[in-house]
């Protein structure tokens, strides 16, 4: 199965690889997973998946008719993909970050290939301008089952029919993030107490989340930090 992604995409799905475990006796969790899959039209939809047990992030793309083709090893077999089987693979998180971003910078204003073998035991990412081959990296699949993440992260957040995720404006959030620099950085590392709605309530209101860093040891100071959600037209 063949994959192209335009430079942007490809530094996108290489960006998802830093919530990846660094942990080298947990090598499931070390790697990001690929899943592909088709709708009733044949158009692809594909997934990068990767966590840490902490912090999961997934970037999701619908790609367009000719982004999702099936081939052979030579480009004369390409043909739209049918839509008949799903798949996935496991990549070393390292191996798929280095790959997607040299690949997205050799590319500049074309197309990063993503060739996933018949067997699924190699994934070629590549990029040819005209007949030549400019960049070509092959990483090796790993085996072993990862974490169920569709359990974590629901297609939809609803409640009354309502999206009930709060919207928070990053602006307010690097504010916060200014507040906390001023901490002792044995206190800015340690976990954060959060507190927060669900969202709008039942009459449309909306409430504060609560960011608090409790005090510690030498510094009995506690910092309380509330940040209002926005709604989105």
């Amino acid at each position: 199965m063949l994959f192209m992604f335009t430079p942007a995409q490809a530094r996108q799905l290489a960006a998802v690889a830093d919530a990846a475990s660094k942990d080298a006796y947990r090598p499931v969790i070390g790697a990001v997973l690929f899943t592909y899959e088709f709708d009733k039209g044949g158009r692809a939809e594909v997934n990068a998946i990767a966590t840490d047990s902490y912090v999961l992030a997934r970037r999701r793309l619908r790609l367009n008719d000719l982004q999702a083709v099936e081939e052979e090893e030579a480009p004369a077999t390409r043909h739209k993909a049918t839509g008949d089987a799903p798949g996935q693979v496991l990549v070393p998180a390292k191996e798929w970050k280095v790959a997607l971003k040299e690949a997205a910078k050799e590319a500049k204003f074309g197309e990063v290939e993503f060739w996933i073998t018949p067997d699924r035991k190699e994934v070629k990412v590549q990029v040819e301008m005209g007949d030549k081959l400019t960049y070509r990296r092959t990483l090796s699949p790993i085996e072993g089952q990862f974490p169920d993440w569709k359990k974590l992260m629901p297609e939809v957040w609803l409640r009354d029919g309502e999206l009930a995720l709060p919207c928070l404006d990053p602006t307010k959030l690097v504010q916060l993030a200014s507040c906390v620099s001023t901490l002792p950085s044995e206190r800015g590392n340690k976990p954060w107490r959060i507190g927060a709605s669900a969202g709008a309530g039942t009459n449309g209101e909306l409430k504060p989340w609560g960011f608090v860093i409790p005090e510690g040891v030498d510094d009995p100071s506690e910092l309380t930090c509330l940040v209002m959600p926005v709604r989105i037209p």
